[in-house]
């Protein structure tokens, strides 16, 4: 477990700009950290962003170190390293990626709620909605290429995410006219993560059961508010600025990850008007983008880090 965290906080350190040994980083060590923890991955074969997400989240989780790892501006990977030199083992920190979803039923005939529950979770998936022709035509104008395949918002996403549905909950044991009961469930965000990870789901089954993937361009902010979608509306802090954007390239059967991400061209101010550029990343390559070829992207997972207070309104 120590080659685990030693590893995991070594490449923590690169990709939050504290510390860079040399110009190529080999992300071989991760795989064989998780490895040696008892994960089976294959090297041989081509694994999901998302699924390897959790899997490192997961093993970061059984860690137990009293500062979890994030790769956030916002947090310090000195204070982390001197945690686990020092051999602190209190845990006390959750991951910064640790949220709860809130789930409420309302019962249609008398309004009677339900105790509301929590559930925890790392990371949102969220279906492709598209919208109307013309809601997509104001979004991206005249681009015939991200038109192709449908155009909709992140936020048009995320306000199906958490729409009320109605469900029908019973017992078997009492009569056909007694048994059902209508409910509306809603789900909201009950507790906002320091870091928000959303997962995009692109994959999707014919009636044949052939699956295929949706290539739906979603347009994402910079700038994401969460208020439409909280449980509690005296949360505060509820903005989050975009900090990294996964795409994949190919179709559903095989290809190719690449990552974009914003570099801080000052890592040690914690403040979202710092200048920063974007830098696209593919196994080898590396090299600067620009903000249009980022949000001309199709995210297939988005991550956003909470601003500072005063960057929230509320």
């Amino acid at each position: 477990m120590l080659f685990f965290v030693v590893t995991t906080l070594t490449y923590v350190a690169v990709l939050s700009c504290e510390k860079l040994d040399a110009d190529i980083v080999d992300p071989r060590p991760i795989i064989e950290a998780l490895q040696d923890i008892g994960w089976v991955i294959p090297v041989t074969e081509e694994q999901d962003s998302h699924e390897f997400f959790h899997v490192l989240m997961s093993s970061l989780s059984d860690t137990q170190l009293s500062t979890a790892p994030t790769v956030s501006w916002s947090h310090s990977y000195s204070i982390i390293q001197q945690r686990v030199t020092c051999c602190d083992p209190v845990v006390t920190s959750r991951s910064p990626f640790h949220g709860t979803l809130a789930s409420c039923l309302v019962k249609s005939a008398s309004l009677e709620k339900q105790p509301t529950k929590y559930d925890v979770f790392e990371s949102v998936s969220v279906s492709v909605q598209r919208q109307s022709t013309q809601a997509a035509a104001r979004l991206v104008g005249h681009n015939s290429s991200l038109q192709r395949f449908g155009v909709t918002t992140l936020e048009h996403c995320l306000q199906h995410y958490v729409q009320s549905e109605a469900v029908e909950i019973g017992s078997k044991e009492l009569s056909a006219s007694e048994c059902q009961t209508t409910y509306v469930k809603q789900l909201t965000f009950g507790k906002l993560p320091e870091c928000l990870a959303i997962h995009i789901q692109r994959t999707y089954w014919h009636a044949s059961g052939i699956p295929f993937k949706d290539n739906t361009y979603i347009h994402f902010p910079y700038v994401l508010d969460m208020s439409p979608y909280v449980h509690n509306t005296t949360l505060s802090k509820r903005c989050y600025q975009l900090v990294s954007v996964i795409c994949h390239v190919g179709d559903v059967f095989s290809g190719h990850f690449i990552t974009y991400r914003r570099l801080k061209l000052n890592p040690s101010v914690n403040d979202p008007s710092v200048p920063s550029r974007w830098l696209y990343t593919s196994d080898t390559v590396v090299r600067p983008a620009s903000q249009e070829e980022v949000t001309s992207a199709t995210a297939y997972m988005l991550f956003y880090e909470r601003m500072p207070n005063k960057h929230n309104s509320l």
